[in-house]
């Protein structure tokens, strides 16, 4: 086996993930990667600004289920990635950020004003679940299953990779640099406790008014139509939160909608309400809207096994 470049150790990183699509404006500072991710077939969409790229990785990382990367150049293409992963961090969509960087002497550097350097991880690490620094090509692999694993692990989020654009021109022996499949690293995905589950079918069971609350975790895991079969079982009326329109059809006969006024009649009058999939923000909540004597179960959206529990 010959070297390749820290360029291609990362697309093959991300090969070995499932990414087919790369959303980033052609960046000199990463040209090695633009060369072998089209190399490898890889789409590269890029929009018009940076922010773009990361809020189109955000769409498509929701509709597809899986994760996304997005790619921006050091300095001022990084710091336009702020508001899209800040976005991500919100609603706890799973993104890939890989930001370029200068090389380790410009970091190093006591003059001043080193072009397109600022210690640029440090704005991330508030609004990501891992941010990290390549140390140099052999690990990049490494840090790409840390980044993915991280990313996916609990309540999905957006994580932030650094690499430096002098560690993405670095040869290494190409067999240094293998790629294990990403089930060999992976965290098993959660269950929900069966206790849990089953006080809460109890309690469906004998409620009269029931409401689910429905967030993006249960479009995550492709369960939209085991909450409805849910909602039909338990006679319950469903709604989605704002960020999960669409988690069950606004066509059936059992949905309503809270920003209307037979949704918020709902949520006042039901005596349990079943939130699944959502963290309960304040938008579904604004307001002394649920009866005060209602019983309340939850889910955060962490479990990525389809939804259980129907009633009996």
């Amino acid at each position: 086996m010959g070297e390749i470049d820290g360029g291609e150790v990362l697309v093959r990183g991300l090969r070995a993930e499932g990414v087919e699509v790369l959303f980033a404006i052609a960046d000199v500072s990463y040209t090695p990667v633009v060369r072998s991710a089209a190399a490898a077939g890889m789409r590269i969409v890029g929009g018009r600004h940076e922010s773009a790229n990361v809020h189109m990785a955000d769409g498509w990382a929701r509709v597809t289920g899986g994760v996304a990367v997005a790619m921006a150049g050091m300095g001022p293409g990084v710091a336009n990635l702020v508001p899209g992963v800040i976005t991500a961090w919100i609603e706890g969509v799973p993104v890939v950020v890989v930001a370029t960087q200068r090389t380790h002497r410009a970091h190093l550097a006591i003059r001043r004003g080193r072009f397109q350097y600022t210690p640029q991880i440090e704005v991330f690490r508030p609004v990501t679940k891992f941010a990290g620094q390549v140390p140099n090509a052999r690990r990049i692999p490494e840090y790409v299953r840390e980044a993915f694993r991280c990313a996916l692990t609990g309540r999905p989020g957006p994580v932030y990779l650094e690499i430096a654009d002098e560690i993405l021109r670095q040869r290494v022996a190409e067999e240094a640099v293998g790629t294990p499949l990403p089930e060999r690293y992976r965290t098993p995905p959660a269950a929900p406790d069966p206790d849990a589950v089953a006080r809460a079918a109890d309690l469906l069971g004998k409620a009269r008014r029931t409401l689910i609350l429905a967030g993006q975790g249960v479009q995550r895991a492709g369960a939209s139509a085991e909450l409805a079969a849910l909602a039909e079982r338990a006679g319950a009326l469903v709604t989605g939160t704002p960020a999960a329109r669409g988690v069950v059809a606004e066509d059936h006969a059992q949905a309503v909608n809270l920003n209307f006024p037979g949704g918020a009649q709902a949520m006042r009058t039901a005596d349990v309400v079943l939130a699944v999939g959502t963290q309960i923000g304040e938008m579904p909540l604004r307001g002394p809207i649920i009866a005060s004597g209602a019983r309340f179960r939850a889910g955060d959206g962490c479990y990525r096994t389809p939804l259980a529990g129907t009633p009996g």
